[in-house]
C-alpha cells in the first residue's frame, strides 16, 4: 500500500508539469550548404536562438547566439503565414548535396513538421512577406 501511495504521488508531482521542453512551435529558417556549412536562426514563442557553422583554416568552427523576443514580435511573425498553405508548398533544390547552399524554412508543430529548400534569393509566391521577415531576423542575429 505504501508503495502505491509513493507511486501515485510521484505521478502527481511529474507527470503534470505545464513548462514543456519543446515549443509548441518552432521556425526555423537560414542558409544550410555542404560540408557543415551555413547559418540558421530558430525561433519559438520566447526566443531566438542563432546557429552558424563555418571553415576557418582545417576546423569547423561555430558560433551560437540567443535573444528572448516579445509576444508582440511573435504575433507579428506568425501572421506572416498560413501554416496549412505552408504544408502545400514542395520545394527541394538539394543544392547541398552538390557542395551549393540551399535556403530552408522549416516549421515545427507539435507532432507535425514541413520543410521547404530552395535556391538562396527565390521569392516563393504567397510567403514573401515572411521571407523577408526571417531574413532581417537573420541578419539582426548576425549582428546581435
Amino acid at each position: 500500500m505504501k508503495k502505491l501511495l509513493l507511486l501515485f504521488l510521484m505521478v502527481s508531482l511529474f507527470g503534470c508539469n505545464d513548462e514543456s521542453d519543446n515549443p509548441d512551435i518552432l521556425i526555423e529558417y537560414g542558409t544550410e550548404c555542404g560540408w557543415g556549412v551555413g547559418e540558421i536562426i530558430s525561433i519559438s514563442e520566447d526566443a531566438i536562438d542563432y546557429n552558424s557553422s563555418f571553415w576557418k583554416g582545417q576546423n569547423l568552427d561555430t558560433e551560437t547566439k540567443s535573444k528572448t523576443i516579445s509576444a508582440a514580435e511573435w504575433d507579428e511573425l506568425s501572421n506572416l503565414y498560413n501554416y496549412g498553405f505552408f504544408q502545400t508548398l514542395d520545394y527541394n533544390s538539394m543544392n547541398v548535396s552538390f557542395d551549393g547552399c540551399d535556403e530552408v524554412i522549416r516549421i515545427k508543430q507539435i507532432d507535425n513538421e514541413h520543410e521547404i529548400r530552395y535556391d538562396p534569393s527565390t521569392e516563393i509566391e504567397g510567403l514573401e512577406s515572411f521571407q523577408e521577415r526571417l531574413n532581417e531576423l537573420l541578419f539582426e542575429m548576425r549582428d546581435y
